[in-house]
């Protein structure tokens, strides 16, 4: 008994041991501020790793404590103790005479050098998507071109096939496609979308579509909780499902009593809706990741493929002088660590990617000195144009229109008054409500003379006695 409760204890102490390493680790590399995208995911990952060993190692110290047997300890025999103790003793030393004890803080080390090394990833990335800088959708774009609504021109006269005119050019000529720019531009603009068009196609598409943007989350941001963040999202959809508050679908509200081809219907269009709402999500959390890869495709398309190159090469060369300047700072920080620090930024210029403040006409020519403020994020202060426009559909600005129950959608883009963004809000609910078919206006009735009435004038008139 004694010998399984000192292996008890043992297994404890190994497992504390382990938690502490960890943490110190994670403490290191939290004082390393990655320069590369690439250095940016290993970052990443290695802190996730970490993390989940903390988590392993606390769930074993969980159920060693819970044991029966480590309550037991303290309560053997007293008469046992020291027979019990030596004969432990000759078994850890034997143990130790025949293998040599490996020092696991070593191993360890090796381990984390060889994962946050350049040539290793714990993931992969396509040529398109460098590291996670960019998104690569060109397949689900394909996708996207071959949907119906991109076959229903509306500026094409359909009576020329009666005409004999060639099945397929008439084809080619009904198809809408889009660039892949502008793909990625209206993604997530699902209620742009007609009703008649979301079949088990388009479903598929947001399946597909879905699927990537949450591996590509799961790559490029493994510290953030996911999983979480879309129980939430089903949460938040399966209220507003209910109510019927959920843009682009007004009139789905739930019915009682619904049964047949329509129960079916709706519980389609749900499935659809929710894939919509998870896309919406994830687009709101690489927003930065969209709109630096719509960037980068506007730069190659007014370049030719030397000039793509060279800008190439450049960023490697500036990449290599920003790691060799942040080592030569480790190095003089670490020998005047005492010294004072200098302050040469006096005019509070923001930093740019080397670290160091940028030029004072730059800062003019983007306009960082003026200030914009958003009541919808709790009065906080963008600076410059640039920075204002890209806060819609940052974290900050979607939280507060999520506070607010109001889709974060291209409507909404310039409103930073909560007042503003409420009566917008009315205005598009009304103006959809009014879009949906309403019988007592809509659906017609003849009387025995062949006259045609609505539904309210027929019924007021059937009441009156005068058909």
């Amino acid at each position: 008994f004694f010998s399984s409760s000192m292996s008890l204890l043992e297994s404890a102490r190994v497992c504390h041991a382990d938690i502490e390493q960890c943490q110190q680790e994670i403490i290191e590399e939290f004082k390393t501020e990655p320069v590369t995208q690439k250095q940016q995911v290993l970052h990443e990952h290695f802190i996730k790793r970490k993390v989940d060993v903390v988590g392993d190692r606390a769930a074993q110290l969980l159920s060693i404590y819970e044991s029966e047997d480590f309550k037991n300890i303290g309560s053997e025999n007293p008469s046992r103790v020291v027979s019990s103790f030596y004969t432990r003793l000759a078994e850890l030393r034997e143990y130790h005479r025949r293998f040599q004890q490996s020092t696991t803080v070593e191993a360890e080390s090796e381990g984390r050098v060889e994962l946050i090394s350049e040539d290793d990833l714990p993931v992969s990335f396509s040529a398109e998507e460098c590291y996670g800088k960019y998104v690569d959708l060109h397949d689900i774009y394909q996708e996207y071109n071959n949907l119906k609504f991109n076959f229903d021109n509306p500026t094409v006269n359909t009576t020329e096939a009666n005409q004999g005119a060639n099945p397929l050019a008439l084809a080619a000529a009904r198809h809408q496609s889009i660039d892949y720019a502008t793909f990625l531009q209206r993604l997530g603009q699902f209620h742009t979308i007609a009703r008649k068009y979301k079949n088990e196609d388009y479903r598929k598409f947001l399946d597909r579509l879905c699927t990537y943007l949450e591996d590509f989350c799961r790559r490029t941001q493994p510290l953030s909780k996911i999983d979480v963040v879309m129980k939430e999202t089903e949460a938040q959809f399966e209220n507003d499902w209910k109510q019927g508050t959920m843009l682009g679908w007004d009139d789905m509200k739930e019915e009682e009593g619904v049964s047949g081809k329509k129960a079916r219907r709706r519980f389609f269009f749900g499935k659809v809706a929710l894939l919509e709402a998870k896309i919406q999500r994830y687009l709101e959390s690489l927003d930065d990741v969209v709109q630096n890869t719509i960037s980068n495709l506007e730069r190659k398309q007014t370049r030719n493929r030397e000039e793509i190159d060279a800008e190439l090469e450049r960023e490697e060369e500036a990449t290599r002088k920003a790691l060799a300047r942040k080592k030569d700072d480790e190095d003089e920080n670490s020998e005047d660590e005492d010294m004072p620090r200098i302050r040469d930024n006096p005019l509070d210029l923001p930093l740019g990617w080397d670290g160091k403040p940028i030029p004072y006409w730059l800062y003019k020519l983007h306009g960082l000195g003026i200030e914009y403020k958003c009541e919808i994020c709790s009065n906080y202060s963008y600076y410059g144009p640039r920075g204002f426009e890209r806060h819609f559909q940052e974290w900050r600005h979607a939280h507060g229109m999520k506070c607010l129950r109001i889709p974060n959608t291209r409507h909404f883009h310039h409103v930073t008054r909560i007042h503003d963004a409420m009566a917008l809000w009315d205005k598009i609910r009304y103006e959809t409500s009014q879009k949906g078919w309403r019988p007592e206006l809509e659906q017609e009735y003849e009387d025995h003379e062949g006259h045609v009435f609505n539904k309210k004038t027929y019924d007021d008139m059937k009441r009156q006695g005068l058909l």
